[in-house]
């Protein structure tokens, strides 16, 4: 397993600036290894695009990698790769969000439309996707969704019916060979991680996060992870670092084969 820190904000189109210091900061925090960093160009989103997709590329090659953003769009790199590595047919993502992430696609790719970009440039199958923790779906993404039949569970199903979102996953799961997790800090409720660009009430508690991560190691065939849209400059307390740092020792010492979350 090794560490990808990618400080990079431009994918939030200015509206959560200030998370590409997260990656330096959950790093300070978790006492984790820094590895490797990827060397963001200032104001050139397209370039940088393509740097994050190629030293994703060559991080997969080696080892299993953790993406510490940056913006959620960091994802449409990373797991480009992830889908050139695998193949598409048996390779899935599970992201834990907020949103859905698939308003009207425009490029260079951003941290809304990232779903979008990864299934229309078939990247990604759509049956192969599931976003859990949602509760603010625009009217704009819905027909996307219905179209594609992307799978959500809404955040209050997390919160009242553990044992059956457990199962979805599980059975999510058991039809891939490989998995890659995203996890967008805003799933967390504001009052555990204010440090965000879109923070939206009633969200998923840290413990709940952290046994659906555990249930999907236990589950499926974890290659590939990361953890996005911290923002240290909207933090309050240090809240959001410190969580989000924990999610990180987390995941790492499951890669790794070690210590449960």
């Amino acid at each position: 397993m090794t560490i990808v820190c990618i400080p990079f904000s431009q994918g939030s189109l200015g509206k959560n600036e200030g998370c590409e210091w997260a990656p330096k900061a959950i790093v300070e925090q978790s006492k984790t290894e820094k590895g490797i960093s990827v060397p963001i160009k200032k104001d050139d989103i397209v370039a940088n695009e393509e740097l994050i997709f190629r030293c994703a590329k060559e991080a997969f090659e080696n080892k299993t990698p953790l993406f510490i953003g940056g913006d959620h769009s960091i994802t449409y790199s990373t797991y480009k790769a992830f889908a050139q590595k695998f193949g598409t047919e048996k390779s899935g993502l599970i992201i834990f969000d907020a949103h859905v992430d698939c308003s009207v696609m425009f490029k260079p790719v951003s941290h809304e439309d990232l779903n979008v970009a990864l299934i229309e440039e078939k990247h990604l199958l759509p049956e192969n996707v599931l976003i859990v923790g949602t509760r603010m779906i625009y009217d704009e993404e819905k027909p996307f969704l219905k179209k594609n039949g992307i799978a959500t569970i809404d955040c209050s199903a997390v919160m009242n019916d553990m044992e059956t979102v457990k199962k979805t996953i599980k059975s999510f799961c058991e039809k891939l060979d490989q998995i890659y997790l995203s996890v967008d800090i805003d799933v967390l409720d504001p009052s555990l991680a204010p440090g965000t660009g879109y923070a939206v009430e009633k969200g998923m508690g840290k413990k709940e996060l952290l046994e659906l991560i555990h249930a999907l190691f236990k589950a499926g065939n974890v290659q590939g992870a990361d953890v996005v849209e911290v923002n240290p400059e909207k933090d309050v307390a240090g809240k959001t670092v410190k969580v989000a740092s924990e999610i990180v020792v987390g995941i790492q010492r499951k890669l790794d084969g070690n210590e449960p979350l």
